[in-house]
């Protein structure tokens, strides 16, 4: 479920005031509870509470899209526009998302393009975010993959979801692409 530290990090008012309903559905929530008789807890209430937890992992899902959408915004005016700017969960993956990146001037130099978007990330996210990246991962420019992935992405500035596909030969589970 969501963890106290995931609040903490600065929309845990957003979450009570926003989503109050949700919010009070899982605030309550006791991980001892799964040792409880089974009908302990009505089908309706664990309905309830499955569907507030996919509610609030959404908003907090959304925060993380929307500091990596400034993260893009920011090295394409500073360095160049992106061929791919992307999250993936790879099927199987314990729940951390790998960030594609794919662009001429990270082809240029990868080792300094690497430092760059690293230090993004690291300035831009706070702990639990950066908690829930797995890697930065390369895409060379040339790579036949992308056009694939274009055709997913056709307008600027918009956010795709995607899910269970196959790119570069990896099964993936869920996908955000921000550029492409």
């Amino acid at each position: 479920m969501i963890k106290r530290t995931e609040l903490i990090s600065g929309i845990e008012e957003k979450i009570k005031t926003l989503f109050f309903g949700s919010w009070s559905n899982v605030a309550n929530w006791n991980p001892e509870a799964r040792y409880e008789p089974i009908g302990t807890v009505s089908e309706q209430d664990a309905y309830n509470m499955i569907n507030a937890t996919k509610n609030l992992m959404k908003v907090l899902m959304n925060e993380l899209i929307q500091k990596m959408l400034k993260i893009e915004k920011y090295l394409t005016r500073k360095k160049g526009d992106f061929k791919l700017f992307a999250l993936f969960l790879r099927e199987g993956s314990p729940g951390k998302w790998d960030v594609l990146v794919s662009a001429k001037w990270i082809d240029a130099n990868k080792q300094q393009a690497l430092k760059v978007i690293t230090e993004q990330l690291t300035t831009k996210l706070n702990k639990d975010e950066l908690i829930s990246l797995s890697r930065v991962v390369v895409i060379n420019n040339d790579n036949e993959a992308i056009p694939a992935i274009n055709k997913f992405l056709p307008i600027e500035n918009q956010v795709v979801e995607i899910h269970d596909k196959n790119f570069f030969g990896l099964d993936i589970k869920q996908a955000f692409l921000m550029s492409s």
